[in-house]
């Protein structure tokens, strides 16, 4: 796919907006795109990969296809046993703590050189992109997710929605399973493929979208509790890109995977106990996680926040067509309902973990 690369600016240019015009989405994103596209092949092809899997929103929309909505980073569970260590359904926090650090370390130390050297490898090198890694606070040296960031020259005028850098973040505490394959090729050849630039799909592996729906879902409710309803607490910068995740909830949920979620309670009760033991945010109660007390819609201190959000996002990052956010919200707060009458309960307490 580097033929692209070889080609004059202005060559690379007309490629890309005869792209965005067939696909109807912006020259910006359909360059960023094939970046993206780049960076996954590349990770993807590193020896260590098999220690990988793709989730998150770019994984939902690049990958399986289920929204039509830009998405710019790479989000990547990786397999403790890339360390050396195993998983466990219960670990200490002692034990989480220190492999965040090792995850850290390892994204700085290790997969940073290897993602540099293997775009070199496609003659890609530094005079192209540039690699760095998120500096790990001296106190804080167990950051996970651990970032990437690989900064491109882009043919475009800078737009604030969307950088000229792909950042890919990199979590240990990633549940794995379950996963599914997924063919990943860039919006360029897919809306205007040219001999030019010949480029091969490439498969690699993906967290199912049923999980990536649970995990949205508990994801907003462990925001709205911690944030509460106290709009002095409120940062405006809480709702800044979030709701995407009410919209990628919907989307979901409407081509068949809401009804999924009602008839998985096992998959359900592994997310929340994973997020119990992984995740583990401080002063918030699990169980409320659970059927008949979860809570994703957001609270009145938010709500015009995340609206004027969805209204930047529908413009900059949605392409086709896309739901009024009292839609969104109205199919929210049914499927919360929904949800909230599974017959499933938070386990019997246990004794803690050792620290």
């Amino acid at each position: 796919m580097i033929g692209w690369l070889q080609l004059t600016p202005e060559q690379r240019r007309i490629a890309i907006n005869q792209a965005a015009i067939q696909s109807g989405i912006t020259a910006k994103a359909i360059e960023k795109d094939w970046w993206v596209t780049l960076v996954l092949k590349a990770l993807f092809e590193l020896p260590i990969s098999s220690h990988f899997v793709f989730k998150g929103g770019t994984c939902l929309s690049k990958g399986f296809k289920l929204i039509q909505r830009f998405s710019e980073d790479i989000d990547i569970s990786l397999d403790p046993q890339a360390l050396d260590q195993e998983y466990t359904v219960q670990p200490s926090k002692t034990f989480v703590k220190r492999l965040k650090k090792l995850g850290c370390r390892f994204t700085t130390n290790e997969i940073q050189p290897a993602l540099r050297q293997q775009l070199a490898s496609y003659g890609v090198g530094a005079d192209l992109v540039t690699i760095t890694a998120k500096p790990i606070p001296e106190k804080m040296p167990d950051t996970d997710p651990q970032t990437l960031f690989v900064k491109y020259q882009s043919l475009y005028l800078a737009n604030p929605y969307l950088a000229d850098e792909v950042k890919v973040e990199f979590s240990i505490r990633s549940l794995h399973e379950p996963t599914e394959p997924v063919v990943i090729s860039s919006l360029l050849w897919e809306h205007f493929s040219n001999n030019a630039y010949q480029e091969t799909p490439f498969t690699i592996t993906a967290a199912h979208p049923l999980k990536t729906l649970m995990e949205k879902i508990f994801l907003l409710h462990e925001k709205f509790i911690a944030l509460g309803d106290n709009p002095e607490q409120t940062d405006p910068a809480l709702a800044e890109r979030q709701s995407r995740h009410l919209g990628d909830i919907i989307s979901l949920s409407r081509q068949g995977y809401g009804e999924q979620l009602l008839q998985n309670p096992t998959l359900y009760q592994q997310i929340v106990e994973h997020r119990r033991h992984w995740i583990s945010y401080r002063g918030l109660e699990y169980d409320t996680l659970y059927p008949a007390s979860v809570s994703f819609l957001p609270p009145p201190s938010l709500l015009e926040r995340y609206r004027s959000d969805y209204t930047v996002m529908r413009t900059e990052m949605i392409y086709g067509e896309s739901l009024d956010f009292d839609e969104i919200l109205e199919e929210i707060a049914e499927l919360n309902k929904r949800i909230a009458q599974m017959a499933l309960q938070a386990p019997a307490k246990q004794l803690p973990a050792d620290n």
